[in-house]
C-alpha cells in the first residue's frame, strides 16, 4: 500500500475529535465477542489498514497532552490512539529472542508497519496490572512481564496504569481507590522503572461515586501536580481534541470494536470532516473559523492560533 500524495492537502483542524481505539484480546482461539473484547486476527489487520486508507498516524494516549507531540504528526495525517487493556496473553507474546510473536497483537502492528506503512512509529498505550491475588502477571507468560515491559517502553509504547486488582471503583471508598492506583503504579514500576504510568483507564469504565472521585483518580498520591494526566472511559465515541473545552482529561472516551463499530465511527468522520487533522506545526494551532467558540483558552499558554 502506498501512501496517498493527498493526505497533506487536508485542511488542518486541531480542535477536530481524535479517535482513541479500545482493544482486549486478538485472539483466533477464542470465540470472538459481539462487544469486541475479543476480536481475531485478520480483523485487527483490517482494522490497520483501514486506519492506513484513512492517513492516521499512530500516538501514544500521553502525547494527546503535548501540543508539541502532537504536531509531530505529519501535516495532513489524523492522530490515532490504539489502547489495549487488561495486560492480556493475546497482546504480546515473547519469542526465546524477545521480539514478538507474528501473531500476537504487537506482532502484527510491527509487521503491518515493516510491510506497509514505514511512515508510522511504533505507538500504543497497554494499560495494564501487576501480578496480584487477582490477576496473573501482565501478558500472562510466566517470568518474562520484566522483560516486555522494557521491549514495549524501549520501543515507544506506552504502558499506564488500570489499577491493582481490575475490580470495579463504583463503590470503592476514597482510600481504597487510592491504593488500587498507587499499588498499581509501584507494581508496575518495580518492573519496569521507565514506565510513565501518568494516564489511567477505568476497569469497566465504572467510576466512584464519592464525590471527590476527580481530585482521587487525577492525583492518588495528593501531590502537587497531578499523577494522571487523563483518565480513559469503556466506549463512548471519539474523544474531543484536548484544546476543545468540551474535551474533559479525567472521562476520555473511546472507540470500542464490536463488529463495524470502528468502520462507522471512521466513515462518519470523514464523510463530515471532523476529525483532528495535524497541521504539524509546533507553537501554531490550527483551526476553522466555526470551531473557535470551542477553543479551551487555558490550553493556549506559549501557543499562537490560526484561523482558517
Amino acid at each position: 500500500m502506498q501512501p496517498s500524495p493527498e493526505y497533506n492537502l487536508r485542511r488542518p483542524n486541531e480542535l477536530g475529535r481524535i479517535p482513541v481505539i479500545m482493544y482486549h484480546s486478538v485472539d483466533d482461539t477464542r470465540p470472538f465477542d459481539s462487544r469486541g473484547l475479543n476480536v481475531s486476527s485478520a480483523t485487527f489487520r483490517k482494522h490497520l489498514r483501514l486506519l492506513d486508507e484513512y492517513e492516521m498516524y499512530p500516538v501514544n494516549m500521553r502525547d494527546l497532552h503535548s501540543h508539541a507531540a502532537l504536531s509531530k504528526v505529519p501535516k495532513g495525517m489524523v492522530p490515532v490512539v490504539l489502547t489495549f487493556d487488561d495486560g492480556r496473553r493475546s497482546q504480546f507474546v515473547m519469542r526465546s529472542d524477545g521480539g514478538p510473536t507474528s501473531s500476537s497483537a504487537i506482532g502484527i502492528l510491527e509487521q503491518y508497519i515493516r510491510d506497509f506503512s514505514p511512515r508510522w512509529q511504533r505507538r500504543a498505550t497497554f494499560y495494564v496490572m501487576p501480578k496480584s491475588m487477582h490477576n496473573p502477571e501482565p501478558f500472562h507468560q510466566n517470568g518474562l512481564a520484566a522483560s516486555k515491559l522494557k521491549y514495549l517502553v524501549d520501543a515507544g509504547y506506552e504502558v499506564g496504569n488500570h489499577t491493582w486488582s481490575h475490580r470495579s471503583l463504583r463503590r470503592m471508598s476514597e482510600t481504597q481507590v487510592a491504593a488500587e492506583l498507587i499499588r498499581c503504579f509501584y507494581g508496575i514500576r518495580a518492573l519496569c522503572p521507565e514506565a510513565t504510568m501518568d494516564t489511567l483507564c477505568i476497569p469497566f469504565g465504572e467510576y466512584p461515586r464519592f464525590s471527590s472521585w476527580r481530585r482521587v483518580v487525577a492525583n492518588p498520591f495528593s501531590q502537587k501536580t497531578a499523577m494522571h494526566s487523563a483518565v480513559l472511559m469503556a466506549w463512548g465515541g471519539p474523544s474531543y481534541s484536548p484544546f476543545d473545552r468540551r474535551y474533559d482529561n479525567l472521562r476520555v472516551t473511546r472507540i470500542g470494536v464490536s463488529p463495524n463499530e470502528l468502520e462507522s465511527t471512521l466513515s462518519r468522520l470523514s464523510k463530515s470532516q471532523t476529525w483532528y487533522v495535524s497541521g504539524g506545526e509546533e507553537g501554531v494551532i490550527h483551526m476553522p473559523l466555526q470551531l473557535t467558540k470551542y477553543i479551551a483558552n487555558s490550553k493556549l499558554q506559549g501557543l499562537t492560533t490560526r484561523v482558517q
